[in-house]
């Protein structure tokens, strides 16, 4: 029986094929897929001197990879319906900050991905949800931003969503962005700028 480290690199082909191996071999009743992981770096195009290794890890980490669990894991999730996909995107999806370019894209991305994955699987039993989270206080956002949630605070307000099968679930300040993207996108931006 293959056994899952505690950590992996979400980046790498092989973690993904021990970790699906690992799903298919002692939870082959999986029933729901919570792709959440991410990497952000925050640095500047013109100074950057590692630019390439960093917006590829990011890249990877934060859009490859759930694309790619996603296709590796639909055969399981097709076979428990009903099933559920969540994907975790961000507030900076829609309104982007000047300091940390590719995940903002990543994460734009990954919205795009979740809404026409949704459409495709529309008709199979898989429900697809996304989560659009302010800055949560999570070890990646340590030393970063104000006015953080809670991780306890963002699985509340999900959960109230995905019970009412509100298939977008904005969180705390991402519902006021999105309010002020829909009446003003420059004021949004501008907001968003330089980050909160």
């Amino acid at each position: 029986m293959p056994q899952l480290h505690k950590h992996f690199n979400v980046s790498s082909q092989v973690a993904l094929d021990e970790l699906v191996l690992f799903i298919e071999q002692k939870h082959p009743d999986l029933n729901i897929l919570i792709n959440n992981a991410a990497v952000q770096y925050n640095y500047n195009f013109m100074d950057e001197p590692n630019i390439v290794n960093k917006a590829d890890y990011e890249i990877s980490a934060n859009l490859t990879t759930p694309v790619k669990l996603t296709a590796l894991l639909l055969p399981v999730l097709l076979k428990n319906n009903p099933s559920t996909i969540v994907n975790v995107s961000s507030g900076l999806a829609i309104s982007p900050k000047m300091t940390a370019p590719v995940y903002c894209a990543t994460k734009a991305a990954i919205h795009s991905f979740t809404k026409a994955l949704r459409y495709q699987l529309q008709d199979t039993g898989i429900k697809v949800f996304e989560i659009i989270p302010p800055i949560v206080e999570t070890p990646m956002t340590e030393g970063r931003g104000k006015s953080k949630i809670s991780v306890g605070q963002l699985a509340n307000e999900f959960l109230a969503n995905f019970s009412k099968e509100r298939y977008e679930s904005y969180i705390g300040k991402a519902k006021l962005l999105r309010l002020i993207h829909r009446i003003s996108p420059l004021l949004a931006d501008a907001i968003m700028k330089k980050g909160l």
